[in-house]
């Protein structure tokens, strides 16, 4: 669980930053894991394998020699995950982290007392690991997508809709919002869609307040809009169920770290149709607003499927939408 607290974020200088590079590199439903030593700084605790960037050294450069020089892999195409900034008494980290599945050559590890493990990803939450890595575990297990409902206008088109998002890019992340409903015909379509969202491999998120969960304790997690942040002064979902909140400014990107987040949404990119008066915050503004923020931020208003690539480019964890995919009235 992400613990770091709004002024770690904040603070951009006065302790000595060391940028490193970092590689979740994948074999099937296996991660590659280190087990570093206890020379080491983080000594004894687990760790997804990197170096230090040298001076002037490209990120994915280093990424590259430092997976040859400790693993003895070769390694290729490398793509972004999350970039963040870390506190430690000792000073602070930047991570640059990437993610591959291409490799050549023989695991070997560098030193008779290091340890190199393929380890299912299934049990990469139970390792000790150093608190920076655990932002890098959400970014790893959350899709590059996250569907949102939309507008239906019964009962059974909105089951029709969710079963035809389902098998669109394979969705593997649905956020239920209907904030026109009453909550108990919100719950009640919530424990219907529940099974057809598992069934397809798929997490349901409810929209509202943390309350929702009392009365439907079964749900994935929940999406805090952004006018509870204010209310909040701590998590207000178990550990075990995702959570996210909505921002639209860098007021509440911080404010939203204090309540340990598992993501943000970040919005309007661009400008919506159905919140015309919002000013859009474009690629670039958007960018500096996330840079090295501890938490996978996914983009959202205004954008669609081709829109996921220059998403990833700008450091998002991928993009959120309503109507790049939910299904039109036929």
């Amino acid at each position: 669980m992400n613990k770091m607290k709004k002024n770690d974020f904040l603070k951009k200088g006065g302790d000595p930053l060391t940028d490193v590079a970092i590689g979740v590199l994948c074999h099937e439903d296996r991660v590659l894991m280190e087990l570093r030593h206890a020379q080491q700084s983080q000594g004894g605790k687990w760790a997804f394998p990197g170096g230090k960037i040298e001076a002037g050294e490209p990120p994915v450069a280093a990424l590259i020699r430092e997976f040859e020089e400790e693993t003895g892999l070769i390694t290729t195409h490398w793509e972004p995950l999350i970039r963040l900034r870390w506190s430690y008494d000792t000073g602070q980290v930047r991570l640059h982290v990437f993610i591959s599945k291409h490799y050549r050559g023989t695991l070997k590890a560098k030193a008779d007392q290091q340890q190199l493990v393929w380890m299912p990803r299934s049990q990469l939450t139970g390792l000790e690991m150093p608190e920076a890595n655990r932002p890098v575990l959400n970014a790893l297990r959350l899709p590059s997508r996250m569907a949102i409902t939309g507008g239906f206008e019964t009962p059974e088109a909105l089951y029709d809709k969710v079963a035809a998002l389902l098998s669109l890019h394979h969705h593997r992340l649905i956020q239920w919002r209907a904030p026109h409903l009453s909550r108990g015909t919100y719950l009640q379509h919530a424990k219907q869609m529940m099974p057809m969202v598992h069934r397809a491999g798929a997490k349901l998120l409810l929209n509202g307040d943390p309350s929702l969960l009392t009365y439907f304790s079964e749900a994935d997690g929940l999406h805090l809009p952004s006018r509870y942040l204010a209310y909040l002064s701590q998590r207000p979902v178990p550990e075990h169920k995702l959570f996210g909140c909505a921002v639209h400014s860098a007021e509440a990107l911080v404010q939203a770290l204090s309540l340990s987040p598992d993501y943000v949404v970040l919005s309007p990119i661009q400008k919506t149709q159905t919140h015309p008066e919002a000013e859009a915050l474009g690629w670039a503004r958007a960018q500096a607003l996330i840079e090295d923020y501890p938490v996978p931020v996914f983009a959202l208003g205004g954008l669609q499927e081709t829109d996921l690539a220059l998403a990833k480019q700008h450091g998002f964890q991928g993009i959120a939408a309503i109507s790049a995919w939910w299904p039109s009235e036929t």
